[in-house]
């Protein structure tokens, strides 16, 4: 079975799914501390420090100190912002590629997986 989350011009840069991980917390929260990243993705900091710095290394991602100057909080760089963009544009027509339907059918299979996404998350609520 072929994997929706790789594409042919993707396989040049070497960004794992823990580092994917990272970049969607960022886009979501825009700045976030390595405890509160480690948290989210239910991780030892270690591995939080390991993502970052790699990230940090190809220019994705920035760290600053925080306001209270106690610990360093993780930005994406305005490199690891387009780099992210294009790459989710580049899933979506991968995606279109592999599944032969067009741009409308593709947007109607996004509104859908959508609904179900926000179902799952509901019920995942009513159950916690």
């Amino acid at each position: 079975m072929s994997n929706f989350n790789s594409t042919p011009k993707e396989k040049n840069i070497n960004i794992s799914r823990e580092q994917i991980g990272v970049f969607k917390l960022l886009m979501k929260y825009k700045k976030m501390t390595l405890k509160e990243i480690a948290d989210k993705q239910r991780v030892f900091k270690t591995a939080i420090s390991k993502r970052v710095k790699k990230l940090e290394e190809k220019g994705f991602v920035k760290q600053t100190i925080s306001s209270d100057k106690r610990e360093k909080v993780i930005m994406l760089t305005e490199e690891g912002h387009q780099f992210y963009e294009r790459r989710q544009i580049m899933l979506y027509e991968g995606m279109m590629e592999k599944l032969d339907i067009n741009e409308e059918d593709m947007d109607e299979l996004y509104i859908h997986a959508d609904k179900i996404n926000n179902i799952l998350k509901k019920e995942e609520k009513n159950d916690g």
